[in-house]
């Protein structure tokens, strides 16, 4: 007996020198965690010399900035590009599509430094929550979101030092959750927050953008009952990000309220969710507006705007 609990005890006193050993590693690490290999590269470089001494914005978010289902040049961030130019007759400001489709809020924050201040950018036009709401989630939504909490959740080191070697020893059952959302509401508030702290500690204005609606088309196939719950989910991740922009003192873009509610059809592709052309030339319609409305932008001599196509 007394060797049993001498061989506990040796254990236990390993165990903890081993966490103290590896928390004090970690201190000398950056506090950064490296992006996983899985966040795709982005397509632009800073040092791209077409960019020089041009006052740069990054347009940082889903498949609704990158512009899915329209052509480039009819994505929304295009067409501001355009009317910007065209209307103020400004070739010195350049912005940056940084979206990609798919992504969430806890997927993004680990290239906000990569893919937004490494280009020193004015202004950052933040826009998720259409992939966060979405009541698909899937086991590789699950590892993100517990990825984000591990480095992002306030734990100490040693604590997340303990919970990688427990799911060696005993993993978490791995399955995907049909009725809840790809990333929960608490991790959407703290990573959406997360982006925007860091952009403020760049010196970066930043705005969110609330997403578009959906119209009766998205998702026909679900029951009702769920399809009434996805709905309900969107207006409440729609009102997390006002209350960000809120507390946090940043910029809103509210496109869901803006966004005409009667003929989303023509404003939608098939999918019910994706903006067609003249969905995106709204959406840059109404950024315009509220930029004219902050003074972000002066008031032009007309208000003739690009439609996309």
């Amino acid at each position: 007996m007394r060797k049993v609990l001498s061989f506990f005890t040796g254990m236990i006193a390993a165990f903890g020198a081993f966490m103290v050993g590896a928390e004090a590693a970690a201190r000398i690490k950056a506090d950064d965690f490296v992006p996983p290999e899985n966040v795709p590269p982005r397509s632009t470089q800073p040092d791209d010399p077409s960019l020089t001494g041009k006052e740069l914005w990054v347009a940082l978010g889903d498949s609704v900035v990158y512009g899915s289902k329209v052509p480039e040049n009819s994505a929304w961030v295009s067409v501001l590009q355009e009317n910007i130019r065209t209307r103020w007759q400004d070739a010195e400001r350049s912005i940056i599509n940084a979206g990609i489709p798919g992504e969430t809020s806890v997927m993004a924050i680990w290239r906000v430094s990569r893919d937004v201040t490494s280009y020193m950018p004015k202004i950052a036009l933040v826009a998720y929550g259409l992939n966060d709401a979405m009541l698909v989630r899937s086991v590789q939504d699950k590892a993100w979101e517990k990825q984000f909490w591990l480095y992002h959740g306030n734990f100490p080191r040693s604590w997340r030092t303990f919970w990688k070697i427990k799911e060696k020893i005993s993993p978490e059952s791995e399955s995907a959750e049909s009725s809840a959302p790809r990333v929960s509401p608490e991790a959407f508030e703290k990573a959406l927050s997360a982006i925007v702290d860091r952009l403020h500690l760049s010196g970066i204005k930043v705005y969110l953008l609330t997403t578009p609606p959906t119209d009766e088309r998205f998702q026909r196939a679900w029951p009702e009952n769920k399809r009434a719950y996805q709905k309900s989910l969107m207006m409440y991740y729609n009102q997390i990000i006002r209350n960000i922009a809120k507390s946090r003192n940043a910029g809103l873009i509210d496109i869901f309220t803006r966004f005409p509610k009667q003929g989303l059809d023509t404003l939608l592709g098939e999918d019910g969710l994706h903006p067609n052309a003249s969905g995106h030339s709204m959406i840059s319609e109404i950024v315009l507006e509220q930029l004219i409305e902050d003074a972000v932008l002066p008031e032009p001599p007309q208000m003739v705007l690009k439609k996309g196509g």
